[in-house]
């Protein structure tokens, strides 16, 4: 049986705003929506491994999200006023949590 780690990423988590954008299609033009929740998640700074291995910029400003939320690619949490943009994203459900990196757009 895998562990669940879900109630260690939430005793480290504070509330975090996600903004989920979906598009559809409206008299054959592509509306999008974006709808804003309010979600527990743990946000750092993104370490030199990280962004080494997944052959990240550095010159950007990259955090790691991790989450008990589902997190999607091109989510953006609005972490002190700093909007992340998750780029990728470890469907870590399993054990009870999502893990992303973010990166910072202005």
């Amino acid at each position: 049986m895998l562990p669940n780690l879900s109630q260690v990423v939430n005793n480290f988590s504070q509330i975090v705003t996600l903004k989920k954008t979906t598009q559809t299609i409206v008299n054959y033009k592509p509306v999008n929506t974006v709808v804003e929740s309010q979600i527990k998640a743990t946000v750092q700074v993104a370490n030199d491994e990280t962004l080494k291995v997944n052959g990240l910029d550095t010159s950007k400003s990259y955090f790691t999200i991790h989450s008990t939320s589902s997190l999607k690619v091109n989510d953006i949490v609005v972490y002190k006023g700093k909007n992340l943009k998750v780029i990728t994203i470890r469907d870590d459900s399993d054990y009870g949590f999502y893990k992303g990196i973010g990166e910072q757009i202005l």
